[in-house]
């Protein structure tokens, strides 16, 4: 077994899972508003997504399929559409700072499918393990056995999970601190945040679009 490339896939699940995006805003957004057990739902769901990703690079199948304009539109589509509805909602979840209590009753499987979701369709991070899996590939070895393979995308994944665990657990103890006004305030950041990386992506896919299409050159 290869401890040393182990040991890397977690600090580099660690690392990655610091980067602020919209999962790390989610995360954080969820366990300030209905605890940490929300936040941490929605972090297992990202950190699988991340070891997923992790896993279908080192296998060479996002080289593949970054090689397809379709997929990169596809993948342009997805997450712009994802992002500003998720931002929508953050503005419609302003009303249940109103009330006397807030809840959230989703089932946490959806919880963790939607996080799963969002994390596998959002191109930079697919862009970014495509990356990482290249570098962090031993010299002279073209494809791992099948225990160090799953073993890798697993601790990359506990790597992740183990940083959006401590954002979740920020986020529970900050909302704590935080009265009715300032929650509605982070629920409004935070949906301005994914509405314009949403329409970030929206630019994008027409770009994308225009190439494919000869209107524009690549």
């Amino acid at each position: 077994m290869n401890f040393t490339l182990f040991r890397n896939c977690f600090l580099i699940g660690v690392t990655a899972a610091s980067a602020v995006g919209p999962i790390f805003v989610l995360i954080f957004n969820r366990s300030a508003s209905y605890g940490f057990k929300r936040g941490f739902e929605t972090a297992i769901g990202a950190a699988v997504g991340d070891g997923l990703l992790f896993g279908l690079s080192m296998l060479g199948i996002l080289q593949v399929l970054e090689t397809s304009r379709k997929f990169l539109i596809a993948m342009d589509l997805t997450v712009s559409v994802l992002l500003i509805y998720l931002g929508i909602i953050m503005f419609k979840k302003q009303q249940h700072y109103l009330s006397e209590s807030m809840n959230c009753t989703e089932n946490f499987l959806i919880t963790i499918g939607r996080s799963l979701f969002l994390t596998l369709v959002n191109p930079l991070t697919v862009f970014f393990f495509m990356f990482i899996s290249v570098k962090i590939m031993p010299e002279n070895v073209v494809r791992l056995a099948s225990p160090d393979f799953i073993i890798a995308s697993t601790m990359l994944s506990l790597g992740s999970l183990t940083t959006f665990s401590l954002v979740a657990l920020g986020g529970k103890l900050l909302g704590h601190n935080l009265d009715r006004k300032q929650l509605f305030i982070t629920s409004y950041v935070t949906g301005v945040l994914f509405i314009c990386i949403g329409l970030y992506f929206s630019f994008d896919f027409v770009v994308q679009i225009l190439k494919a299409t000869g209107i524009v050159s690549s």
